[in-house]
């Protein structure tokens, strides 16, 4: 976590469904300020606050692509 990366947007294939999992459990010994934005029970976007002045976003690539 450092300074230079402040409001960078991380991109993860598959990350509602596989990634979230591993992510939120380490996430979450690190803060107590993390604001996922689920749809369809599906996390699409999670915001990780640190040091209570930086944010990274952690976003899935595969919602992001429109599959027709």
């Amino acid at each position: 976590m450092k300074r230079k990366y402040d409001n960078y947007k991380v991109y993860l294939h598959n990350f509602s469904k596989f990634d979230s999992v591993f992510l939120l459990s380490i996430m979450s010994n690190l803060t107590d300020n993390l604001n996922p934005l689920i749809r369809d029970s599906r996390i699409i976007d999670l915001k990780f606050h640190y040091s209570d002045d930086y944010v990274l976003y952690f976003r899935d690539s595969l919602l992001l692509v429109s599959i027709v």
